[in-house]
């Protein structure tokens, strides 16, 4: 990057140069001319009219040179455009990107954009006459991290653990820095109209955009379960969610308000929303609350306990948030049609390496399909390490995506849900084997997509007067 920058700033120079010499030249030419026909004394008191021949031998010296510079400007400029890349324009927002799972996304845009280019110039140097030789600077093919932090604590936090630190007269830490990382704050503290605008700013110049404000319940493993527990129902044991309640309420604010800046940008070409299973299964839940409470003389049956699923997502305290933030993210999608939405829905995050293949449904129908999964009625919810949370947002923002998830099955639709996690038969002892890695590795995550969003949930259907 700097070699580029460097010869850049020569090219630049050498044609600052030539210009000035050009100019000089013309000048030269005229007092010379002036000079020779004496009309320097129409500066004088006698100021005699200049003669005809002076006129000629001016034109007919200045008109070649301003030809020369029509000519030889444009073989100037086009040195400048050879050493210099074109600028690049892949800038990809994110939110909330002191989180894990931010700091993991902005690493993995950067990793998946790298081998793709890799790859491509490979299979180029293979087919004859294909190759580019202009087009060896890789950083100019990677995207440039917009980091959205709320302080300068953790602005710092994401230079160092992005970009990596090093100790300053031995003691002191100074993050490294990266060309390719912007950190934005955008502090809480600030006046309703500051922080509005400076939210549009920081969506302003970027391609794509990954709100990860949401608050996400996380499963936390605590021991494994025996058969015991299994046989009487202990559908706890091996692990705890945590909910975020606290949080809460001040992450979905802050979303809200991400939502409503991206709507201001000119330059965004694709949101993508992270939010959470359940809310489905909530709503199914409610209206058979609703249902039940009329006392009907029909019972409704149904062998599904809408309730425990939404309980196995976090209940309430974690589903409020998502759900008030997906309604404003339709609304957004709805007056901003010319651009592409995606509602990402994920299990249950938990911290494990990831590389485990991936699920992906609609309307919660992985979270219905994993209530009596192995013939057990454990109401666990399904799960997803957030590298592999990261893994699918970066297909979806990719800059040269090979799939389209929106034409074959959502029409003319600008907006797409998509519920993902792990394939049911993996757990976390899955996690960093040779199989599990090579299964994943091998999956068509885009196509898989583009399968799910086609097909409806069998249960939801079902029961679509519950939902």
């Amino acid at each position: 990057m700097a070699t580029t920058e460097t010869a850049a700033d020569t090219s630049v120079t050498l044609s600052n140069q030539f210009l000035s010499l050009i100019i000089a030249e013309v000048i030269v030419v005229i007092l010379i001319n002036l000079k020779r026909y004496k009309m320097l004394s129409f500066f004088s008191r006698r100021r005699p009219p200049p003669s005809r021949k002076a006129y000629v031998s001016v034109i007919g010296t200045v008109v070649p040179l301003l030809l020369s510079i029509a000519v030889l400007a444009p073989t100037n400029n086009m040195v400048i455009a050879l050493s210099t890349t074109a600028p690049r324009k892949n800038t990809i927002a994110i939110t909330h990107a002191a989180g894990r799972m931010g700091k993991v996304l902005a690493l993995q845009l950067r990793e998946d954009a790298a081998m793709r280019y890799k790859n491509r110039r490979a299979l180029d140097t293979e087919k004859e006459g294909s190759y580019d030789e202009n087009d060896d600077d890789m950083e100019a093919h990677l995207p440039i991290i917009r980091a959205i932090v709320r302080s300068e604590q953790e602005a710092f936090a994401v230079k160092c653990d992005i970009g990596g630190m090093k100790m300053v007269s031995g003691c002191v830490a100074q993050p490294i820095k990266v060309d390719w990382l912007e950190t934005i704050v955008i502090d809480s503290g600030l006046d309703a109209g500051e922080r509005t605008q400076k939210l549009r700013d920081a969506f302003e110049g970027c391609k794509a955009a990954i709100l990860c404000d949401a608050s996400h319940n996380e499963l936390v493993w605590t021991e494994e379960c025996d058969m015991e527990d299994i046989e009487t129902d202990y559908t706890n044991c091996g692990f705890s969610m945590a909910v975020p309640a606290s949080e809460n309420r001040d992450l979905s604010r802050r979303l809200l308000q991400e939502i409503d800046a991206t709507m201001h940008s000119t330059t965004l070409e694709h949101v993508v929303l992270r939010s959470t299973m359940g809310l489905a299964v909530a709503r199914a839940a409610e209206a058979q609350r609703l249902y039940m409470e009329q006392k009907p003389l029909v019972p409704l049956e149904s062998d599904i306990d809408w309730e425990a699923l939404a309980r196995a997502m976090g209940g309430e305290d974690a589903l409020a948030g998502p759900r008030m933030a997906e309604k404003a993210f339709t609304r957004l999608a709805e007056l901003c049609p010319n651009r592409r939405h995606t509602i990402l829905r994920l299990g249950a995050l938990t911290d494990d390496a990831g590389m485990v293949p991936l699920v992906f449904g609609t309307n919660d129908s992985i979270l219905i399909k994993s209530k009596e999964f192995d013939g057990q009625k454990n109401y666990r919810p399904p799960i997803l390490s957030r590298n592999d949370a990261a893994r699918v947002s970066t297909v979806l923002v990719r800059n040269e995506n090979d799939m389209d998830v929106y034409d074959p099955y959502v029409g003319s639709s600008n907006l797409l849900t998509v519920d993902c996690a792990w394939q049911l038969k993996y757990g976390r002892d899955s996690v960093g084997r040779e199989e599990t890695i090579s299964h994943a590795s091998r999956q068509d995550i885009g196509e898989d997509i583009l399968e799910a969003v086609g097909e409806s949930s069998p249960a939801m259907t079902n029961n679509s007067a519950m939902a």
